[in-house]
């Protein structure tokens, strides 16, 4: 396997395995590397401090540890919606990206309110917490793990405290690369279960905000081995440009933004009778020719689709812009996004051959019609969990919030898109 990205835009670069190359030249393989502090290879993106075992003391230590570095937080609320205040991450505790450069709580995640058992212990998807006993953590930046992790030290109390690296390396970042400094009543440090942690490989990760469920990057624990093929499909690389574009910005659902994969989508309106239908990344189509009334799906196909495994393909218009058109207009309308077509249960056939027969239809696929302007289209493709009793999806296409969607399926993140710009165009007169 090679350390691949996702090259479809995530409000910028977002990046996921089996795609284009990394900017980072990190190993494949997280078994039997090292990490940059022992002339290795795996690159520290960011660090955890937890505070374990007695709970009686966590959350006077919490209220210390953040009112000593305040400052270093967040300074606002990103999204009121949700975030309960400045303090707590916009992420769960699988995001390692050194992108977000405040400290924050990671406790308190409102998608996950249930996610612990009665002692405190975080219960993950299908399988047991990480961690023997109590514990709770802060994500801290690269330029502030010396002053907060000092602090810690010197005022755990009973409690014992642990810092690890954030590299990918979920396995060997919480055994390996961890340091413990126990509580004055502890005589053995607390055992972490490795095979729960959902990411192994360098430079990975996830949002779990953007999966149903504990915190597992929509997948189910234990991972069956710390082989990268094994690690779980939910977790993405990490870059420069990875979430958040903002020091203090991070999208509480999956943003779609249409661009290709490589390689892309295969996408083609076999319909037109005038030019090539076949959807490259952006090319521009009339709404005279696949719109306006004339809903005919294109033929879309995906030759890497596995065996056994189901999909979901979702349309979308994200621009739709009141006045004007993309890509002079760039701030989204009124009506977006619409929602163009949504299939669900796609298996290795209909996607090898590009026949649809046998799937399940959620939301009847609409042609491309914009009112005037241009608008860009994308088709995305996800990889389900399972086979999905869907619903149809009812109402108005407009104003489609597809991020709850994706959540309330455990989609995660596409492994296939294509998109292209329809341009409005009145019907033609006459026909070929």
């Amino acid at each position: 396997m090679t350390t691949t990205t996702l090259g479809y835009l995530l409000f910028c670069a977002m990046m996921m395995r089996t795609m284009a190359h990394s900017p980072f030249e990190l190993p494949d393989d997280c078994r039997n590397q090292t990490w940059q502090e022992d002339d290795g290879t795996l690159v520290v993106m960011s660090w955890h401090i937890h505070y374990n075992t007695n709970s009686t003391e966590m959350p006077a230590f919490q209220k210390a540890f953040t009112e000593k570095f305040s400052s270093l937080f967040p300074p606002e609320i990103v999204n009121s919606t949700w975030q309960t205040n400045r303090l707590q991450c916009p992420f769960g505790p699988n995001f390692g990206s050194d992108a977000y450069k405040y400290v924050c709580s990671l406790e308190e995640d409102p998608y996950v309110p249930n996610a612990v058992d009665s002692t405190g212990r975080m219960l993950l998807q299908g399988g047991d917490s990480p961690w023997s006993g109590p514990q709770q953590a802060f994500f801290i930046p690269l330029e502030h793990i010396d002053e907060t992790w000092e602090w810690a030290k010197a005022h755990r109390g009973n409690l014992d405290v642990l810092k690890h690296p954030n590299t990918g390396c979920m396995h060997d970042d919480h055994s390996l690369r961890i340091e413990w400094v126990l509580g004055a009543q502890s005589t053995t440090a607390p055992s972490i279960d490795v095979s729960n942690f959902p990411c192994n490989v360098p430079g990975y990760g996830c949002n779990d905000n953007y999966f149903s469920g504990p915190p597992a990057c929509g997948c189910t624990m234990p991972l069956k081995s710390d082989a990268p093929a094994d690690s779980c499909g939910g977790c993405i690389a990490r870059s420069p440009g990875y979430l958040p574009t903002d020091p203090g910005y991070v999208p509480t659902k999956l943003p779609l933004i249409p661009a290709c994969t490589s390689p892309p989508l295969g996408v083609d309106y076999t319909s037109i009778r005038y030019y090539s239908g076949k959807v490259d990344c952006g090319n521009l189509f009339l709404e005279a020719d696949i719109g306006g009334g004339i809903n005919i799906p294109p033929v879309v196909t995906f030759p890497k689709a596995e065996a056994g495994a189901y999909y979901t393909l979702l349309m979308i218009d994200p621009d739709a812009p009141d006045e004007g058109s993309w890509p002079d207009v760039t701030k989204p309308g009124a009506h977006a996004p619409v929602r163009h077509w949504v299939i669900g249960n796609l298996d290795k056939k209909m996607l090898h051959e590009g026949d649809f027969t046998g799937a399940t239809t959620v939301s009847a696929f609409v042609g491309p019609s914009p009112p005037y302007g241009s608008h860009r289209y994308g088709q995305f493709l996800f990889k389900q969990q399972g086979e999905i009793a869907y619903e149809e999806l009812t109402g108005s296409i407009v104003q489609w919030d597809y991020g709850t969607f994706l959540v309330n399926h455990t989609l995660g993140f596409p492994v296939a898109s294509n998109w292209h710009v329809t341009q409005y165009a009145p019907p033609r007169s006459t026909s070929m």
